[in-house]
């Protein structure tokens, strides 16, 4: 006997006394989840001559911030390590600019990101 896939069971929409309405009629659990607590990742890429790396999440809702973590590769110095700026977001896409901890832009470098987006919640 195969594995079966389990399919999320479908929700109604959420209503109480004290509920507003919103925007997006979710249809299954994991899209309610998405849309409340948002939507994580990681991705591996190498930035690009000016420190800007794009991430392709494709996320499914209208984000409101994102928080961006690189990982360290174990190889070159820990202090090598700069800040991480957030430039643009939005349901596709997330660039970033990855700094060196001099100050210089972290050109042509592979980095291992971990990312959360968290959407705009209106209740």
């Amino acid at each position: 006997m195969g594995r079966k896939l389990w399919t999320m069971p479908m929700l109604g929409f959420l209503r109480g006394t004290d509920a507003r309405p919103i925007a997006n009629g979710f249809q299954t659990i994991g899209e309610y989840l998405r849309g409340h607590i948002g939507f994580w990742g990681s991705y591996t890429g190498t930035t690009n001559a000016s420190g800007e790396m794009v991430i392709p999440h494709k996320c499914g809702f209208t984000p409101s911030v994102a928080f961006v973590q690189a990982k360290y590769d174990g190889s070159s110095p820990r202090n090598h390590y700069g800040p991480i700026h957030v430039e643009s977001l939005d349901e596709n896409n997330l660039t970033i600019h990855l700094l060196r901890a001099n100050g210089n832009d972290d050109a042509s470098s592979t980095r291992i990101i971990f990312y959360h987006i968290l959407p705009k919640v209106n209740e």
